[in-house]
């Protein structure tokens, strides 16, 4: 427990101190207090590296729900387009009969 207590203490001094400081405290600690600095500076630097690719990874989502908000636009364009060009055949369908059945003069 009291290593524990120890870990815990020296973590917390480290996070306090300035990187000058802890340079000026280098030669006097231990080999069990640099190990500890040295894991801490290791998870500070491997959780720096998961934030940027959580930073990437969400930049990347963003751009793709860009894309697909912008193809979901474009789709619903040409389904109009396409109900407007069937309506406009449909229509000269039921013209073209009727064109037939005039009196020509």
């Amino acid at each position: 427990m009291r290593e524990r207590n120890r870990h815990g203490r020296v973590l917390r001094s480290t996070r306090r101190a300035y990187h000058r400081e802890i340079e000026a405290q280098l030669p006097s600690w231990d080999k069990e207090k640099l190990v500890l600095v040295q894991n801490y500076l290791e998870q500070k630097r491997a959780k720096a590296q998961w934030d940027e690719v959580a930073r990437a990874a969400t930049d990347a989502a963003s751009a793709a729900a860009e894309a697909a908000r912008r193809a979901n636009n474009k789709a619903s364009v040409a389904i109009i387009l396409a109900v407007g060009a069937m309506m406009a055949a449909v229509l000269s369908a039921a013209v073209a009969p009727l064109s037939l059945h005039l009196p020509q003069n």
